[in-house]
């Protein structure tokens, strides 16, 4: 079984080059106080080789976890790690980039292995409520990048419903019409033998209807 990766000063110094280059960053701003708490638990962590990180180990709110799940999906998405779990939501939340959707909650995670042979380590620096994320170790052999496609909009119905509660030639806006989304999310990695392009996920928000209720009452 596979350790988590969690930072113990007294090993960092031998196990991560003290320069080592950032190979992947992402910036955001923090919205409540359950997500600074997870960036100040997330401040040095060590990732070593073939180990996993998961994001419940620095903070069980779900929503909060789930927004910083979104990003970490970004950190990593542009690096050899391997996407261990991940779920979107069922409808994309607001402040979460389409194509990027973690769901964390009391049965899911987001987690990542580290499949290099050398250590690495995630560093969350702060700034107010400004947020840097970088993972930092060795350069890795390939250029590996992320990139969306495909990106569809899917247009909601209408649903009519009659009730012999409205009066007569009346109709009610029962439920707003919400368009649904679609995305594919790619790793691309080059390399002297050349491109490879490997589909990670292909996220689906179904369209919510649109109900309107009219009258069954006949107009006299």
């Amino acid at each position: 079984k596979l350790e988590e990766g969690n930072f113990d000063p007294s090993e960092t110094a031998a196990a991560i080059d003290p320069a080592g280059e950032v190979v992947s960053s992402v910036t955001f701003t923090t919205r409540s106080a359950a997500e600074e708490q997870m960036i100040d638990a997330m401040a040095q962590v060590d990732i070593k080789a073939g180990q996993l990180m998961n994001v419940k180990t620095y903070g069980m709110d779900p929503m909060a976890a789930s927004f910083i799940g979104s990003k970490l999906y970004e950190l990593f998405a542009k690096t050899p790690f391997e996407i261990v779990e991940r779920m979107p939501h069922a409808q994309l939340p607001d402040d979460i980039t389409l194509g990027y959707d973690v769901k964390i909650d009391e049965k899911t995670d987001f987690a990542v292995r580290n499949t290099q042979a050398v250590n690495y380590q995630v560093v969350a620096t702060k700034n107010g409520s400004d947020v840097t994320l970088e993972l930092r170790g060795t350069p890795f052999k390939e250029t590996v990048t992320a990139v969306l496609e495909a990106e569809k909009t899917i247009p909601y119905r209408t649903i009519t419903r009659y009730s012999a509660t409205l009066s007569a030639g009346t109709s009610s806006d029962t439920q707003s019409g919400v368009e649904g989304k679609s995305i594919e999310l790619y790793r691309v990695t080059k390399s002297n033998q050349g491109e490879v392009k490997r589909l990670l996920a292909l996220d689906f928000y179904a369209a919510t209807p649109a109900v309107v209720t009219k009258s069954s009452q006949e107009e006299l």
